[in-house]
């Protein structure tokens, strides 16, 4: 399937192959896109998104965080809130950026700057501690998500961090050796990826192939993304629907 089913119902309106976040950025969609921006906050606040912002990630060392694909900034808020000490650059496409400015006004004015762009092409914020994407890579094809990746390694320093906090699809059989994806299965007699209780996740990755075109992932997957952008993985924090991949450069 080359496109989305999302793009074949909007044939008829849109300009042809116009992808989901390509059809926001129209000027018609302007209210549709604030909606849009507004439920991402909710969605990852009721889905426990906000995890890795306790007791799992260590923030206490990080002084500049860009956030890739920030939206409203729900993520730069509440790191803001708990991290006296960071700084953080909010980045997207210009007209979400210029949304979230009139959302945060004058709130943490001297530790936030707002970064326009397209994450296809460059980031501008370089050299930060950590590059943050959240609920980004799963959103697009492996090409086009290798290419953000390229773009965040060609922003980074050689002490920066990239944290790919991403949905993650588990095994159903047990997993050994090379094809072990660093998270905890259930224990026998469950299914190793707790069965039905997994099941929001695989819902999630119809909703990605109807309205992207693409999927969710493993573990596995989102590493070999990563290498293919030469990056090298740290670490895997699970958090159960989720996960956290820590990244770092790789050597030449």
């Amino acid at each position: 399937m080359s496109e989305a089913v999302f793009q074949y119902i909007h044939r008829g309106d849109s300009p042809p192959g116009i992808t989901f976040y390509e059809w926001l950025q129209l000027s018609e969609q302007q209210e549709r896109r604030k909606v849009m921006m507004r439920a991402m906050i909710s969605m990852n606040t009721v889905l426990g998104s906000l995890a890795a912002l306790h007791g799992l990630y260590s923030w206490s060392q990080t002084r500049s965080v860009c956030d890739v694909g920030s939206g409203m900034g729900g993520f730069s808020r509440s790191l803001l809130e708990i991290s006296p000490n960071v700084h953080v650059a909010q980045f997207d496409l210009p007209k979400t950026i210029a949304i979230a400015k009139q959302h945060w006004k004058n709130d943490f004015a001297d530790r936030v700057t707002f970064v326009s762009g397209d994450f296809f092409e460059e980031i501008p914020a370089k050299n930060c501690d950590i590059y943050y994407l959240r609920n980004i890579l799963h959103n697009w094809t492996d090409e086009k998500a290798v290419k953000i990746l390229e773009s965040v390694r060609q922003a980074m320093g050689s002490h920066s961090r990239v944290l790919v906090h991403d949905h993650v699809l588990r095994h159903m059989s047990p997993m050994t050796g090379s094809d072990a994806d660093g998270l905890d299965t259930a224990p026998k007699p469950l299914l190793p990826n707790y069965g039905a209780g997994q099941i929001r996740v695989y819902h999630q990755d119809l909703t990605m192939m109807m309205m992207y075109n693409t999927r969710e992932r493993t573990t596995t997957e989102i590493i070999n993304l990563g290498k293919r952008a030469r990056l090298c993985v740290f670490k895997i924090f699970d958090l159960a629907e989720m996960c956290l991949v820590e990244f770092g450069v790789a050597e030449e």
